[in-house]
């Protein structure tokens, strides 16, 4: 699919939405659903390991978390820092991990 130019070739956790009100919404009114995806985590590539984002979480409660999203549209990318996370952030943005296509 890829090679045939119909999606890029974008890895990592891809925004299905976000709770109104939530640390994630504070930082950015600007989410697109289904189209952004989550690429870094606290400087971390997320585009690997599935686990790499709930790991950045847990090291980050309590602390900013810098949060690098790819529109997989436009291919722009944005730095939102999310602030309040008390661990219950995973359930204010619903995520799932997008991986790249392999090569055959």
């Amino acid at each position: 699919m890829g090679a045939q130019g119909s999606r890029p070739d974008i890895a990592g956790h891809r925004i299905l939405r976000v709770e109104n009100n939530s640390p994630a919404s504070v930082a950015s009114q600007h989410w697109v659903p289904y189209l952004d995806v989550l690429t870094a985590a606290g400087g971390v590539d997320l585009s690997h390991d599935p686990k790499a984002l709930g790991a950045q979480l847990k090291a980050h409660i309590g602390l900013p978390l810098e949060l690098t999203i790819t529109n997989a549209k436009s291919l722009e990318q944005r730095t939102v820092v999310v602030s309040g996370y008390g661990g219950s952030w995973r359930a204010r943005l619903c995520a799932s991990h997008l991986e790249r296509e392999r090569e055959s």
